[in-house]
């Protein structure tokens, strides 16, 4: 049965290349001729493009750290949360023996 599978899979393979992906004999492929102003327009889009490339990654660098720094911010809010509203639930003097982790605190 497998044996037939690939026979007919073989088949169908020959038929596409020889119909669906040929090429025809009188086509040839013609060789593209830039001047010397389609050359010098190519290089200056290369450039251009190029010099945005430099600044895309420059902005994704920037936006990497500065993202750093803000993961980094709410890791440390996250350490100290309960004890900032812990200090906003005491009375100023209260809070002021807290944080200096003076006798009679909390």
């Amino acid at each position: 049965m497998q044996r037939a599978g690939d026979k007919s899979f073989d088949k169908f393979e020959s038929a596409a290349l020889e119909q669906v992906l040929r090429v025809p004999e009188g086509v040839q492929q013609a060789a593209a001729e830039a001047t010397p102003e389609d050359q010098q327009a190519l290089d200056s889009e290369i450039q251009a493009l190029t010099v945005q490339m430099q600044q895309e990654a420059s902005r994704k660098r920037a936006l990497q750290r500065k993202n750093e720094l803000a993961t980094r911010a709410e890791r440390q809010w996250e350490m100290h949360r309960e004890r900032v509203q812990q200090l906003q639930q005491l009375n100023p003097q209260q809070g002021a023996r807290v944080c200096l982790c003076l006798p009679g605190a909390g």
